[in-house]
């Protein structure tokens, strides 16, 4: 009886301790659960020292929104101005700091659709590709999650660089089918200051 007792317990032990050995929790997800709305989506083309052109798509949209559900798998809901809503199915997983293991570094989002650029007579043209994983960081103070990407390829011959951005706020916790209608709703009213939020919008 003894020795069961003491099986229990190392089990016990190593199922609360692993969460701390790999840097993430099962119950991980609650730091992040919630729904967001898009905020800022821009490509930005820069020559030499000064920024040539920046494209902003954030007002392309009626609403673009990642819900992210408290068991590791979300949706992705984008309404294009002058268009029909689509939505797709996405999973997710979180990483944590190494020096701080209780706070969010990352949100890695596996089947995201991530925009795309492409100069086509000096101006982008948007596609999106699925991705394997999409690395978001995540700033708990401000409920934002942003996804960067500097290419800076052609700096050597032409001098060019590029940034894509494209970040999302998070406006509630809740993941309900009235939340995400308000969520919506808000998108909207939002709109006119997402085309806005950049120095030189489109």
């Amino acid at each position: 009886m003894k020795k069961f007792v003491s099986f229990l317990i190392i089990i016990l032990i190593i199922i609360t301790l692993s969460p701390a050995m790999t840097g993430c929790s099962g119950e991980s997800s609650k730091d992040v659960t919630g729904i967001y709305g898009l905020e800022r989506m821009f490509y930005k083309y820069i020559v030499g020292s000064s920024v040539d052109e920046t494209y902003n798509f954030a007002g392309k949209y009626d609403y673009y929104i990642l819900v992210m559900y408290n068991d590791n798998t979300g949706k992705v809901i984008i309404k294009p101005e002058d268009g029909e809503e689509s939505s797709y199915s996405v999973t997710y997983t979180v990483a944590y700091k190494e020096d701080e293991p209780d706070v969010v570094k990352s949100v890695c989002v596996s089947g995201f659709l991530l925009p795309q650029y492409e100069l086509v007579d000096d101006a982008p043209v948007l596609t999106f590709t699925e991705t394997e994983e999409t690395t978001f960081i995540f700033v708990p103070i401000i409920n934002e999650l942003t996804y960067r990407k500097y290419d800076v390829s052609d700096l050597i011959n032409t001098g060019t660089k590029t940034t894509n951005l494209l970040e999302f706020t998070r406006f509630t916790m809740k993941t309900t089918d009235k939340q995400i209608e308000k969520a919506k709703s808000r998108q909207i009213e939002r709109k006119d200051v997402r085309s806005s939020n950049i120095k030189h919008p489109v």
